[in-house]
């Protein structure tokens, strides 16, 4: 737990423009991507249409913009725990007021602007903000704080649902570990809230005089998923096509055997194989596990510990980019490219590929069925593109 962070969320109330729900479900799983890793997702809805754009933003948990891309793709990805993405449509003629990196979102406006989002994510590793027998309790300052007005809080979930609302700032612990978020609406005494409907999306909540503060987003944990912090574990690709799984203890008690478990969605996991530990230890002790047949494009790994007694701890996740297996369904070469021009070739058709540079701008974009030669400039490429329900991903490195 962060010490010092709990009863101290202070949020001060601001006028929050109305943002629609847009992206659905966040995974429970706090591992979304790990920390400076790009992020790339897909966007649909907004006004489309000539003279309309979208621009997508990136900030940390408390509303501070980090980054703003004109493609869904932050290159750099993030270093806080919790990160939001928003899509911003407006009109190309009234481009939005204040969006600047370091400013605030909440602070952003502008004629006809739509704000989709947040949608959070966690970045691994990560800190717990409460553990789920905690109590979550914070505070506010800002609002008018006259006698005819009032502020109400809100406990909401990942997708900001409502799930509790009240005027004490104070809430029970939370059982489902999982992302989080805090809100707080200063309005008139004469304007009730607290008696919000379970599941009411926050974002539709309206009425005159009301502001509302920029929401807060944190973590819960369940102790059983908190981190091992003294083993060391890697997990890296090699020999084109297998992943080496490494991980040390400087000492066990009364440890049974680990775990190694593997993962595309960071839901749902598989296991690859137990190895015994020494039960009771002293010294360094080293372990290693191959997966001759890993996953293809980005999957994560982890390691489950199980002790005699039957109790288990997870490590943390860790992420590992397979692109070899896709070759025989999209491949990019030659790779490294030392000349202006890069191939593609698809052995089936795939729709909606996308070649990028690290900047976040489309080199091509569209359907693929063969073979198509596309012009660069040195640097680093990125391709993503979905087949058969499944997600890829692959790199190309341009040396001129």
């Amino acid at each position: 737990m962060k010490a010092g962070l709990k009863g101290k969320f202070y949020l001060p109330i601001i006028l929050l423009l109305s943002f629609i729900w847009l992206f659905g479900d966040v995974y429970a799983q706090t591992c979304d991507f790990q920390k400076n890793d790009p992020i790339a997702f897909t966007f649909s809805g907004g006004n489309m249409g000539v003279g309309f754009e979208t621009k997508f933003v990136l900030t940390n948990n408390y509303g501070q913009i980090l980054d703003i891309q004109t493609n869904p793709l932050f290159p750099n990805g993030g270093t806080t725990d919790v990160v939001g993405v928003y899509a911003l449509n407006f009109p190309s003629i009234n481009q939005p007021v204040g969006l600047q990196i370091g400013s605030s979102i909440c602070q952003v406006g502008g004629d006809c602007l739509d704000i989709y989002g947040p949608m959070y994510l966690g970045l691994c590793p990560f800190d717990c903000d409460f553990l789920n027998d905690d109590d979550i309790v914070f505070s506010a300052t800002g609002g008018n704080n006259s006698g005819t007005y009032t502020s109400t809080y809100i406990l909401a979930d990942s997708v900001g649902l409502v799930l509790s609302a009240n005027t004490a700032a104070s809430f029970p612990a939370q059982p489902v570990g999982g992302i989080y978020s805090m809100h707080a609406i200063n309005h008139p005494i004469a304007s009730s809230f607290s008696s919000i409907a379970v599941d009411t999306p926050v974002s539709s909540i309206n009425s005159t005089c009301i502001d509302k503060a920029c929401p807060v987003a944190f973590l819960v944990c369940d102790p059983v998923f908190l981190p091992i912090e003294d083993i060391e574990f890697t997990a890296e690709f090699v020999n084109d096509n297998s992943v080496q799984i490494k991980w040390r203890t400087p000492s066990e008690v009364n440890t049974d055997y680990f775990t190694v478990e593997k993962t595309l969605d960071g839901q749902s996991f598989s296991g690859l194989a137990n190895v015994y530990g020494a039960g009771n230890s002293q010294q360094v002790l080293h372990y290693s596990q191959m997966d001759e047949e890993p996953f293809k494009g980005l999957s994560y790994y982890r390691i489950k510990v199980t002790d005699i007694d039957g109790s288990f701890t997870y490590t943390n996740l860790k992420a590992v980019l397979n692109t070899n297996n896709d070759v025989d369904i999209v491949s990019i070469y030659p790779n490294p490219s030392f000349g202006s021009q890069l191939t593609l070739h698809a052995s089936e058709e795939i729709a909606g590929l996308r070649l990028f540079d690290a900047a976040g701008r489309f080199v091509y974009y569209g359907n693929l069925n063969g073979t198509l030669s596309v012009q660069v400039k040195p640097g680093v490429y990125f391709l993503d593109y979905s087949y058969q329900n499944k997600k890829y991903f692959n790199k190309a490195v341009v040396v001129n």
